[in-house]
C-alpha cells in the first residue's frame, strides 16, 4: 500500500513537471484562457486535493471566451507560482481555516482581468508597499529556523511577464 501510495506521487510530479517543458508550450500562439485553466486546475488537483485545497476558476461571463497569444510556459509560470505560494502559506502555522483558491476572470472593455485571490493571511506586514512583492530578490518565506528560504523570483517573473503583454499586476493584502 505504502508503495502503491508513493507510486501515486511520483506519478503525479513527473505528469506535472513533463507537461510544463513541452516542446509546444516554447511556441507563441492563441491560447483559449477558459481551457488552459482548467487544465491547470486538473494538473494542480492531484497535489491540491490531499492537503484539502480547494481552486476555483469563475468566468463571471459564461459567453466571454477570451483567447490571449502568448507563450503557453508564460501562462504556467504565472498560475504555478501563484497557486504554489498559496499552498506554501496555508501549510505554515500563519494559516489557520479553509484553505481556498479562487481564479475570476472578466472583460474589461479589449481587456482580460484575471483576479487571483487566496484566504491565506495576507501580505506579510514586513512588506509596507505592496508593489514591493513584484522587485527582483523580494521574499518573505522562511524556513522554520527563521532563515530566509524564498528566492524573490516568482513574483517578479509574474509581473516581467504580465508587464511584456502589456498587462499590468497589482497586489492587496
Amino acid at each position: 500500500d505504502d508503495w502503491e501510495e508513493d507510486d501515486k506521487k511520483v506519478k503525479q510530479w513527473f505528469t506535472f513537471a513533463l507537461s510544463s517543458v513541452r516542446a509546444d508550450k516554447r511556441r507563441r500562439k492563441w491560447i483559449p484562457l477558459r481551457d488552459h485553466l482548467e487544465k491547470t486546475k486538473a494538473t494542480w488537483n492531484g497535489f491540491l486535493k490531499p492537503r484539502e485545497v480547494g481552486l476555483y476558476i469563475n468566468f463571471r461571463d459564461e459567453k466571454f471566451s477570451p483567447k490571449v497569444m502568448a507563450y503557453e510556459i508564460d501562462l504556467d509560470s504565472i498560475f504555478n507560482n501563484l497557486i504554489l505560494n498559496s499552498v506554501e502559506i496555508f501549510l505554515s502555522p500563519k494559516h489557520q481555516g479553509e484553505r481556498q483558491i479562487e481564479i475570476d476572470v472578466t472583460q474589461r472593455g479589449d481587456s482580460v482581468l484575471i483576479d487571483y485571490k487566496d484566504n491565506g493571511p495576507g501580505i506579510d506586514p514586513s512588506i509596507k508597499d505592496p508593489r514591493n512583492i513584484f522587485k527582483f530578490a523580494v521574499s518573505t518565506k522562511l524556513d522554520n529556523s527563521g532563515d530566509a528560504t524564498g528566492t524573490g523570483l516568482g513574483l517578479w517573473i509574474l509581473a516581467a511577464v504580465v508587464h511584456t503583454y502589456g498587462g499590468s499586476a497589482r497586489a492587496f493584502s
